[in-house]
């Protein structure tokens, strides 16, 4: 792996999460690698020692019990920090699923101007 020249590295344990899906960003499969970062003559390696695939199978029951799941980490992880949920702007996410739908894919602009705007 060749990471960007601002980005300190160390040696040690590392995960590589990967995933893979089809044309329509359907079928979405992922797995997480676990292993040790080296560095080599070559560059860093990531030496695997695991794979673990937490979507199963691909089929949306997986999906949902991944999501399920994730949720409740969530709500432990701001909940022993004494955090509450940060409201999810909506408004923002259904400005850019439009703009996919017009033009059969994410208008690159408007993404831009959407997170540059000050309520992000």
């Amino acid at each position: 792996m060749s990471p960007p020249d601002d980005h300190a590295m160390e040696s040690g344990p590392a995960s590589l999460l990967v995933h893979r899906h089809d044309e329509k960003l359907n079928r979405m499969r992922n797995a997480l690698v676990r292993g040790e970062l080296r560095q080599t003559d070559d560059g860093w390696l990531l030496v695997p020692g695991k794979v673990l695939e937490p979507m199963g199978s691909g089929r949306p029951s997986d999906a949902l019990r991944v999501l399920r799941r994730t949720q409740r980490a969530t709500d432990r992880y701001l909940h022993r920090r004494g955090l509450p949920r940060p409201p999810v702007e909506w408004d923002r996410f259904r400005v850019l699923a439009e703009s996919a739908r017009r033009h059969g894919t994410l208008d690159e602009e408007r993404l831009r101007t959407t997170l540059r705007s000050p309520h992000h």
